[in-house]
């Protein structure tokens, strides 16, 4: 058999479920999208770091060239061409002249926040050089393997070359070898047209960049610049990103993507520059997670609050259900338990309070039914009992009926027939129902004994709609009314009695009318009948008989009701339920 789990309890659980779930979702949507506000915030701070690190390089890159051109500047617009003129002779080592005039106009050019050091060497490879921290210039010499040096030298148009920390090694100046960004220009004899020399201007790479990434609250951050499609310099001890297919006509392009372990940030700075930031989630998540520690914090705590709430309330309905079930389950015959008093909801204890009237309405209905099955018993009983003297008298008037019959005493023959077929009706299934139109045939019986004794003194007239004469009626329903009409209502003084019977349908009902227009009654009299009609400890038998015996088999809400007047005769009204016998009861 089919067992059904769907319970209130089960369903309890799955909407405290659905609404953490719910929850959790909105919880999951707020987190998300603050770290994605976050993370936009984080984009657009890169963006701006990188910017101004590019804008800053393309700056010290234009200021490190025009420096650079400073030796030639001084021959052709100050009219001092002493630079010139030394590296014209060839090697400037111990040329105090040149070292002297070196450190004057390089000592201006140092002024500018975007020079760090200025060398000049000669084609030999003989330098004098000056930084910000030294006071005096100072010698050096180009060492093998400075491939920058060889490079500026064959270039014969005098343009400026650009390089990276790992290009500008052996440049005889050990502290900004491998340190710096530079910028090498091929220094031109402004009146023979022929290389005398090379000028180096430089950066420190730390002087780029120092000012601009402690904004951002990211730690670890590795970065890649490039110049002009080759890399420039790089933090990037291992995996240093290439440049993804380089346009030099972009004027600007920021974009990001997943790689690794972390994000990489590309930002594409006019037709020289681009820089690629790498990002790694661990930074992100130490950024992201102090700002969403309180969300997160705030929304378990609703969470907890909402399943502990939901909790209670599935436990109390549990918990009233449970005592209903039980209380269902102790249902007896003889006792209807009530559910005591609780502390629930406002639609529980309107629950509670109807099945306790439920239960006090059942407990009335099972006492009022057992008085009734009592009183039914105790009725059949009595009948039961009345059977064993009429059962002899049946057979005593078998014997008178035969006697008379031998003796051609037709008469006695035929009243001791009828008498014997009225009792045999009697006692013959007497709690069973008939039909109405049997009980009418069996009243024609009874009629026919009374006129041996009236003879045409009752006169008796039935008017019974065809309809109900297939209806269910208690047996002997008309023999005690006609009964009591015959002795009660009956006036020596008149000559004759009429007896009516009215037979109609009202609804879902049966009228049955039974008058006379004998001796009637008083309203004293008429009130002494009506409450020994009402009262179960009344001795009287016949209508009041008849009357239990409707209300026993159809109910409370049927039975008879008279009316008298004194002299005019009386009604009884008998009402009953329209049952056919070809439907159920």
């Amino acid at each position: 058999m089919f067992k059904n789990t769907n319970s209130i309890k089960n369903q309890l659980y799955r909407l405290a479920i659905l609404q953490c779930l719910l929850v959790i979702v909105f919880w999951l949507y707020l987190i998300i999208s603050k770290t994605m506000s976050l993370l936009n915030t984080v984009n657009y701070q890169i963006s701006q770091n990188s910017e101004k690190i590019l804008t800053q390089l393309d700056n010290d890159l234009s200021v490190l060239s025009r420096t650079t051109l400073f030796p030639v500047n001084r021959s052709l617009f100050a009219n001092n061409d002493s630079l010139c003129s030394g590296l014209r002779k060839g090697s400037i080592l111990g040329n105090h002249t040149f070292e002297f005039e070196f450190f004057t106009q390089a000592q201006t050019q140092l002024n500018n926040s975007s020079v760090d050091f200025v060398a000049i060497y000669d084609q030999s490879g003989n330098g004098v050089f000056l930084t910000k921290k030294s006071t005096l210039s100072h010698t050096c010499t180009i060492r093998q393997n400075a491939d920058w040096y060889t490079s500026t030298l064959q270039d014969h148009l005098g343009s400026s070359l650009v390089l990276g920390p790992n290009d500008f090694l052996n440049s005889g100046i050990a502290e900004k070898d491998s340190v710096s960004v530079c910028v090498a220009r091929n220094l031109m004899d402004p009146y023979h047209y022929r290389t005398i020399g090379v000028c180096v201007a430089g950066i420190d790479v730390n002087n780029i960049i120092r000012d601009t990434f402690p904004e951002n609250n990211l730690t670890n951050q590795e970065f890649v610049i490039y110049y002009k499609g080759k890399l420039l310099f790089t933090n990037m001890n291992t995996h240093i990103s290439p440049l993804p297919e380089y346009q030099g006509k972009m004027r600007k392009q920021f974009y990001s993507t997943l790689k690794g372990s972390g994000i990489e940030h590309y930002l594409f700075h006019g037709d020289n520059t681009a820089i690629i930031i790498r990002t790694p989630f661990s930074s992100l998540l130490h950024h992201v997670l102090p700002a969403q520690l309180p969300i997160i914090m705030l929304w378990t705590g609703i969470l907890i609050f909402i399943s502990q709430t939901m909790f209670r309330i599935s436990r109390n309905i549990q918990a009233f259900l449970k005592v209903l079930i039980t209380t269902c389950n102790a249902f007896e015959t003889d006792y209807v338990p009530t559910l005591p008093a609780l502390s629930l909801p406002l639609e529980f204890h309107e629950v509670l309070l109807s099945f306790n009237h439920m239960s006090d309405k059942i407990n009335t209905l099972i006492h009022e039914i057992l008085i009734k099955d009592l009183e039914k018993r105790e009725t059949e009983l009595q009948l039961l009992r009345t059977q064993i003297n009429p059962h002899y008298l049946y057979n005593t008037l078998e014997v008178i009926h035969l006697a008379a019959y031998k003796n051609n005493d037709l008469q006695v023959a035929a009243m001791a027939e009828l008498l014997g077929k009225n009792l045999q009706y009697g006692l013959r299934g007497t709690t069973e129902e008939v039909s109405l139109q049997e009980e009418l045939r069996q009243l024609d019986i009874y009629l026919s004994i009374l006129s041996y004794q009236y003879a045409d003194n009752i006169i008796f007239n039935k008017v019974i709609d065809p309809s109900l004469l297939n209806c269910r009626t208690i047996k002997l329903l008309f023999q005690p009314m006609i009964e009591n009409s015959i002795l009660h209502g009956f006036d020596p003084n008149k000559s004759k009695i009429m007896i009516d019977i009215l037979g109609y349908k009202k609804g879902s009902k049966i009228i049955l009318c039974v008058s006379d227009n004998g001796c009637g009654m008083n309203q004293e009299e008429l009130k002494k009948l009506q409450q020994e009609l009402s009262n179960p400890n009344s001795q009287s038998i016949g209508i009041r008989n008849v009357s239990r015996r409707i209300q026993l088999t159809y109910g409370p809400e049927y039975g008879l009701s008279i009316d008298s007047i004194k002299d005019l005769g009386s009604t009884i009204i008998i009402t009953m339920p329209y049952l056919p016998f070809d439907t159920l009861q």
